[in-house]
């Protein structure tokens, strides 16, 4: 797997948003949780992953614990993860199910 090209954290509409681009699985995990954990000092997260290319189970359980992280953090607000309205991630976002376990969005 290539791994994440970047993680880009920009603010809109007063969350942190996270950009990830490339892959998120077991090589990139530790980066995006650093990454988030940095987000989640800040406020409210929005993870978006319209970028991403490819995402594997363990992707899809940092996605988990990634909402539990914004859960517990001060804001205690689940974090917001907007997925393109097409492609591989939303395909393994759906297959898991994790669209109705989560907030996640297309767009």
């Amino acid at each position: 797997m290539r791994g994440v090209d970047e993680i880009v954290a920009q603010e809109h509409d007063g969350r942190t948003r996270l950009i990830v681009r490339g892959d998120l699985d077991l090589a990139t995990r530790d980066d995006f949780i650093r990454e988030l954990s940095r987000a989640l000092e800040r406020g409210r997260v929005e993870i978006d992953l319209r970028e991403l290319e490819y995402i594997d189970s363990v992707g899809l359980s940092t996605l988990i614990e990634a909402d539990r992280m914004a859960t517990a953090a001060p804001e205690g607000e689940r974090a917001r993860i907007l997925v393109a309205p097409e492609g591989a991630v939303r395909r393994m976002v759906e297959l898991t199910l994790l669209h109705l376990t989560l907030d996640v969005r297309h767009g």
